[in-house]
């Protein structure tokens, strides 16, 4: 017998969610319907080609505990780039991957 797996609820916190997906393999959220696999990346495929030619000026703010920061921080400065751009190439680089169906 297997046991149904329950979401969390739409107010939800972000610290609630996370700590749901982190007990669950995706696979078996997948199985129990929760999340779905979106075999079209048309849209994104598209998306992709455009920001190619497009400026980097659109802000994201992204919160991260003060230890991932510094790690991100010096992890860059190794690279001899700042924290921004080494986060803009690894976000890139990972949406590239997700769109074209790549593994790292």
């Amino acid at each position: 017998m297997t046991s149904r797996i329950k979401p969390p609820g739409r107010g939800a916190s972000d610290e609630q969610i996370v700590q749901f997906l982190r007990s669950y393999d995706p696979e078996e959220l997948v199985k129990a319907g929760i999340l779905e696999i979106d075999q079209d990346h048309s849209d994104l495929e598209e998306a992709l080609i455009q920001y190619l030619s497009e400026p980097n000026n659109a802000r994201l703010i992204l919160r991260l505990p003060p230890t991932a920061k510094r790690i991100l921080e010096e992890l860059a400065r190794r690279k001899a780039v700042d924290a921004s751009t080494l986060a803009r190439i690894w976000v890139l680089d990972r949406m590239r991957k997700e769109i074209l169906g790549t593994s790292s």
